[in-house]
C-alpha cells in the first residue's frame, strides 16, 4: 500500500491545480477594469464567414456584418462544400462569395484558409472570422478591430450562445457554462494582465500575425488549436470586452448532442497538446503565457466537478478499507468547496437569466449523465472528424 499514499496525492494535485486556477480566474472577474484608450481611427479590415450548407441563417449573419462595415472593408462568404443556397442567398444580402469543393480537406479551417488566400493579393490591414450562425452586436465590428490596432494582435469578442425558446435542462446548463468560458473565465485573465483563449467567432487579427499562421486544418476546435499557437510565439489573444456577437444552440437533439461532442472531444485533445507545450523554454521565461497555458489545461466544468467527486469518493475509500492519510482527501475537498463556491458567485452575478433557480435542482442529474460521453472521448471512440452541426429549427430572431 505503500505506493497508493502518492497516487492519491498526484491525483488530488492534478485536479485541485487546474479547479484553483478557475476559480481564481471567476474571482478576479468581479473586479472593475480599466479601459484602454483605443485607436482614434478604424483602419480597414476583411471579414470572412465561412459556411456550410447555412441558407437558413446566412443572410441574417451578412446582414449584421454589412451594417456595420466601413466602405474600405470587405466582405467575404466562403460556401465551402455547399449543396444548398448558401452562396446565392449570401451573394444577394450582398456578400462577395468564394465556392469552394474539397469532400477531403472539410471543415472551418480549411475554409478560413481558402479566404485568407482569396484576400491575399490585396490584402487590408485587418481580418476578422465570423461564424455564418452569428450574430455581431450593434458596435461590436469596430470595437474589435480598434482592439486588434491597439494591441497590435489577435483579439477575440465576447462569444455568447443563447438556449432557444423551451430548452432542455442540458441546454440550459450549457448556456450557463458557455457564459462562465467565453465571458466570465476571460474577464478574470484579462483583469490578470493575461491574455485570453480564441473562441470561434469575431476574432480580428492585423494581416501580418493571421498571413504566417497555418489554419488549413480539420481540428475540432480550430478556434483552440489557433489560440494556442499563437501563445507558443508569444502572441497571445486578448479580449475585448466591448465587443459582443450571439448565436443560439441547436433546438434539435441530434444537432445538440454531435456540438456537445465535437466541442469536448477537441477540448480535451487540446488540453493534451497543451501539457505537451508546457515544457517549452519560452513559456517557462513568460509567467503570464506559462498561466495563460495552464488556463488551457483546465477541462469543461462538468467533467472538472466530475472529477473532483469521483477522486474524493475514491480517496474516502481508501481511508476508511485502509487506513490512508487524509491529506489528499482534504485537498481534494477544499478544491470541491472552490469550485462550487466561486460558481455560485458567478451564477449568482451572471447566470441566473441562462439557469434560473427553479432549474438547479436538475443540475447534478444532467452532469452525472454526461459520463458515458466523457468516457467515450477517453476511450477515443469518438468520432474525429468535422460534422456540421444540425441546426433544425435552431435559429430565433434577436
Amino acid at each position: 500500500m505503500s505506493m497508493i499514499s502518492p497516487v492519491l496525492w498526484l491525483f488530488s494535485i492534478c485536479t485541485a491545480i487546474p479547479t484553483a486556477l478557475y476559480g481564481m480566474e471567476v474571482s478576479m472577474s468581479f473586479l472593475r477594469r480599466q479601459v484602454a484608450p483605443s485607436p482614434a481611427e478604424r483602419l480597414p479590415a476583411a471579414i470572412i464567414i465561412p459556411a456550410h450548407n447555412e441558407e437558413d441563417g446566412i443572410a441574417r449573419t451578412v446582414l449584421s456584418v454589412a451594417s456595420q462595415m466601413r466602405p474600405f472593408d470587405r466582405l467575404l462568404v466562403v460556401a465551402d462544400n455547399c449543396t444548398d443556397a448558401t452562396a446565392e442567398i449570401a451573394r444577394t444580402a450582398g456578400a462577395e462569395v468564394l465556392e469552394r469543393t474539397d469532400l477531403k480537406l472539410r471543415g472551418k479551417g480549411y475554409a478560413l484558409d481558402a479566404g485568407l488566400q482569396a484576400i491575399a493579393q490585396d490584402p487590408l490591414p485587418f481580418v476578422v472570422f465570423i461564424d455564418a450562425d452569428c450574430i455581431i452586436e450593434a458596435g461590436g465590428l469596430d470595437a474589435l478591430v480598434r482592439a486588434s490596432n491597439a494591441q497590435s494582435g489577435a483579439v477575440q469578442a465576447v462569444n455568447l450562445m443563447l438556449a432557444p425558446t423551451g430548452a432542455s435542462i442540458g441546454t440550459k446548463v450549457a448556456e450557463f457554462a458557455f457564459l462562465i468560458k467565453n465571458k466570465v473565465r476571460p474577464k478574470g485573465l484579462a483583469r490578470m494582465g493575461v491574455g485570453c483563449q480564441l473562441t470561434g467567432t469575431a476574432m480580428a487579427f492585423p494581416w501580418a500575425l493571421i498571413r504566417d499562421v497555418n489554419i488549413a486544418s480539420g481540428n475540432l476546435v480550430e478556434d483552440m488549436k489557433l489560440g494556442l499557437d499563437l501563445t507558443l510565439v508569444g502572441k497571445p489573444p486578448t479580449l475585448c470586452e466591448t465587443s459582443y456577437i450571439y448565436s443560439f444552440f441547436p433546438q434539435s437533439k441530434t444537432g445538440a448532442a454531435t456540438q456537445r461532442q465535437r466541442w469536448e472531444s477537441g477540448h480535451i485533445a487540446t488540453i493534451s497538446e497543451a501539457f505537451r507545450a508546457l515544457p517549452k523554454a519560452q513559456i517557462l521565461k513568460e509567467p503570464k503565457l506559462a498561466l495563460l497555458m495552464l488556463d488551457l489545461l483546465i477541462p469543461p466544468l462538468s467533467l472538472l466537478l466530475l472529477s473532483l467527486v469521483i477522486v474524493g469518493m475514491t480517496e474516502i475509500g481508501l481511508i476508511i478499507s485502509f487506513d490512508m492519510p487524509a491529506g489528499p482527501f482534504t485537498v481534494t475537498m477544499l478544491a470541491l468547496m472552490w469550485l462550487l463556491g466561486t460558481t455560485s458567485l458567478a451564477w449568482l452575478k451572471y447566470g441566473m437569466t441562462a439557469l434560473p433557480p427553479k432549474d438547479l435542482i436538475q443540475v447534478l442529474p444532467y452532469v452525472v449523465s454526461k459520463i458515458p460521453l466523457y468516457l467515450t472521448i477517453i476511450a477515443g471512440r469518438q468520432n474525429k472528424s468535422w460534422i456540421r452541426t444540425d441546426r433544425s429549427n435552431g435559429s430565433e430572431p434577436f
